[in-house]
């Protein structure tokens, strides 16, 4: 973007190179922290390492892995710093500002001072324009893309530019300005699912943002999902589908790395696959929200991005996917349930189907249990279509 053009903007913008936030140093230190998490940083047990201390070191290996453009591009030696975090988090972020000082002034002084994401927006969109990345990700819609576009820029993009300080702050301020505000995970107050960020419900059960031809649909879904959430409490069904504290908070110190490096296994491609193959298997009503059983022989790949379309779209770990299609598997049967006009179990049923599953845990037959129970074998049958926690026991023998 030509100077003027953002000497106009800054001035617009009213903002000062001393601005409350700095959307650069933001993204950088995501970047490096998401670089850490995601598997750079050395775990020491302190017992067995005195000299460590409580400082932080890196893996050179896999910190250059995930970063290592502004490693190369910065001359930064890792060896030579003692592999700290902090002293190579310290030197990049030194060869940032005094780079960008020199040869990216104007991109400089606006993007530390701009505060508002969509003036950050704005600017980028012209950035893009005049610049003509070739070989660059689709713009940008939303928060995701926005952060896996500046990952993008910083790790693909400037290794080509003639100043690669240009698209690093760029990059880090998308990161920076995303981060920040708008990918604090979430998860749905409903069902097991992760929500939009920054939104209380997932897109299912969520009645924001819909035109007023969708809204009742999208009311009678909320209901839906109320009372499914309902019948998951009545049944003491919350441990297998909602997440723990410590879960959750495991989840959003992972986010950011499953958002800009999409790890996928590469040495245990099958075995990945062969999980999921199996969580399938014994979730029916999954497989048919899928479109149905055709979906077992897709690829790995078209597999995972069916179900991220289909199931949770914002589910970006990659390995947690067959415990979340067995929690969908028990979801989509309550909410089956939960269906208007849908007759609810009745006690002596209810009693019928917890003898039922308790027979099943200890790998009694169907038939057994229907001569057992005194049922049809046909009924129990159809308890295993209708109950899902019944049907995962069973998918487990």
């Amino acid at each position: 973007m030509h100077g003027a053009e953002l000497s106009r903007r800054l001035e617009n913008s009213k903002c000062k190179l001393l601005a409350r936030r700095n959307f650069i140093a933001e993204g950088w230190n995501a970047l490096h922290q998401a670089a850490l998490d995601a598997g750079a940083e050395v775990d020491y047990y302190p017992p067995d390492h005195p000299e460590v201390d409580i400082r932080d070191y890196i893996d050179p290996a896999g910190y250059e892995a995930l970063v290592g453009s502004l490693v190369q591009l910065s001359g930064t030696d890792l060896s030579k710093l003692g592999l700290r975090a902090s002293t190579t988090k310290a030197s990049i972020w030194r060869w940032v500002r005094k780079t960008a000082a020199k040869d990216a002034a104007n991109e400089w002084k606006f993007l530390s001072g701009v505060r508002r994401r969509a003036s950050l927006m704005g600017a980028f969109s012209d950035y893009l324009i005049e610049e003509r990345l070739a070989g660059a990700p689709k713009f940008p819609t939303n928060p995701v893309l926005v952060a896996r576009y500046g990952y993008w820029l910083i790790r693909e993009r400037a290794l080509q530019d003639e100043k690669p300080i240009l698209p690093i702050v760029w990059g880090l301020a998308l990161i920076g300005a995303t981060w920040q505000d708008y990918l604090r995970i979430g998860y749905c107050k409903f069902c097991f699912r992760r929500s939009r960020p920054g939104a209380m419900f997932c897109d299912w059960h969520s009645q924001g943002g819909v035109n007023e031809k969708n809204r009742s649909i999208a009311y009678l879904r909320y209901r839906r999902g109320r009372r499914a959430r309902d019948l998951a409490v009545e049944r003491g069904l919350g441990e297998k589908l909602w997440p723990s504290a410590m879960a959750r908070q495991m989840a959003e110190k992972l986010a950011l790395p499953d958002v800009l490096f999409q790890m996928k296994p590469t040495s245990h491609v099958n075995d990945e696959y062969l999980m999921l193959a199996m969580a399938l298997a014994a979730s029916p009503h999954v497989v048919e929200a899928l479109g149905g059983p055709t979906c077992l022989d897709l690829p790995y790949d078209d597999l995972l991005s069916l179900l991220m379309a289909r199931i949770d779209p914002y589910e970006w770990e990659y390995t947690v996917w067959p415990q979340k299609i067995y929690q969908a598997e028990i979801w989509l049967g309550l909410e089956e349930e939960a269906l208007p006009g849908k007759r609810g179990k009745g006690i002596r049923t209810q009693e019928l189907v917890k003898r039922a599953i308790n027979m099943a845990k200890e790998g009694r037959k169907n038939h057994e249990i229907a001569v057992s129970l005194g049922v049809a074998q046909s009924t129990v049958s159809r308890w295993l279509k209708r109950y899902p926690e019944f049907n995962m026991v069973r998918g487990r023998h």
